[in-house]
């Protein structure tokens, strides 16, 4: 009988400790939840404090949860997709880097290359070109810059050399070269310079040598040479006067040696010689 009462007693201290221990427990994840309503509702007063100062949580997509058919990135469920594209190498390092808007390219793209240096940074919206595009060389000092416009460039165009200096410089007017385009040899002196139009040549277009002599000069009319047609020796001395009309050679045309002395005379007329005579 004594040993009856002494399991009771036994077996209710037990239920009694196993009841506090439910109990404690309960009470902890109380303070959890609460702890976690607090700082949910914390953020929310942060959020709606802060406006558009406050990041918003993007959804990151790989190959591995992502696919791009016909231009458009859907997601597993094939949604277009909506966040950041990130592709990888076989070293996995970051390779590119693209914001997405319903599936189409909006915003930065940014490339890297296999030690992680930037080599392009371009603007998008909407799938297309929008806004400054910069090529970088690995060192991370800029090789081109340009701007785009829904796709077509528009605006100035710069390159550099990997020291720095000034490569070519032009300008776009609705996707066409507009304006004078020259480009320049490693020492800095002009190579090129041609005169556009919308997109033809139209003006003077000139050719020089790295010693900054005129190598030839040309003059355009709607993409047509019309006007002089000049070509000299590195020396400097003429080789070749000619004139063209509606692309073709007109009139009369006088070739040099290289020490400047006349040695023939054509006469043209809608480009075919009629005559000529040799010194």
């Amino acid at each position: 009988m004594a040993r009856k009462n002494i399991l009771d007693i036994t077996a209710q201290k037990f239920a009694a400790k196993k009841l506090a221990l439910r109990r404690m427990i309960l009470r902890k994840l109380a303070t959890r939840r609460l702890a976690a309503r607090k700082t949910a509702a914390l953020g929310m007063v942060m959020l709606l404090l802060g406006g558009c100062h406050v990041a918003q949580l993007t959804t990151l997509y790989t190959d591995e949860t992502s696919v791009e058919e016909n231009g458009i990135r859907y997601d597993a469920a094939h949604r277009p997709i909506t966040g950041v594209y990130q592709k990888y190498a076989d070293n996995m390092q970051l390779q590119e880097e693209i914001h997405y808007v319903d599936g189409k390219i909006s915003g930065l793209y940014k490339a890297y290359d296999r030690d992680g240096s930037v080599l392009l940074e371009a603007y998008y919206k909407k799938g297309q070109p929008h806004g400054k595009t910069v090529e970088y060389y690995p060192d991370g000092a800029e090789k081109e810059v340009c701007y785009y416009r829904k796709g077509k460039p528009e605006g100035g165009e710069i390159a550099y050399y990997p020291n720095g200096d000034l490569r070519r410089k032009g300008s776009y007017l609705r996707g066409k070269k507009n304006g004078v385009f020259e480009e320049y040899y490693k020492n800095g002196a002009v190579k090129t310079s041609i005169t556009y139009r919308r997109g033809k040549l139209h003006g003077p277009s000139r050719l020089y040598t790295p010693g900054n002599h005129l190598i030839s000069y040309t003059e355009y009319v709607n993409g047509k040479r019309e006007g002089p047609a000049f070509s000299y020796y590195d020396n400097e001395q003429p080789k070749v006067l000619a004139y063209r009309k509606n692309d073709k050679l007109d009139g009369t045309a006088k070739e040099f040696n290289r020490r400047g002395e006349l040695v023939r005379v054509v006469t043209y007329r809608d480009g075919e010689e009629i005559k000529s005579v040799k010194f």
